[in-house]
């Protein structure tokens, strides 16, 4: 998994500097993480990594740590 690719996908989403982006970075410190931006966070991720979410996963994708271990889960 390439969190690199991670990071450049979520600072462009939620408006943030991607080096910014850490273990710590989650919903309820980065302002532009609305529902809006999550689901388009959601539906670039699984066409980046050509992947698919289960409805329990998009519900926890609440932070860069979580969306980093699912995405690492999935690609295994």
């Amino acid at each position: 998994m390439d969190e690199e690719k991670l990071k450049r996908i979520l600072g462009d989403i939620l408006k943030i500097d991607k080096m910014l982006i850490n273990n710590k970075t989650d919903h309820e410190n980065v302002k532009n993480w609305d529902s809006f931006a999550h689901l388009h966070l959601v539906m670039v991720l699984e066409s980046e990594f050509n992947i698919k979410f289960t409805p329990n996963e998009v519900i926890s994708l609440l932070s860069y740590n979580k969306i980093k271990k699912i995405l690492y889960k999935k690609k295994k």
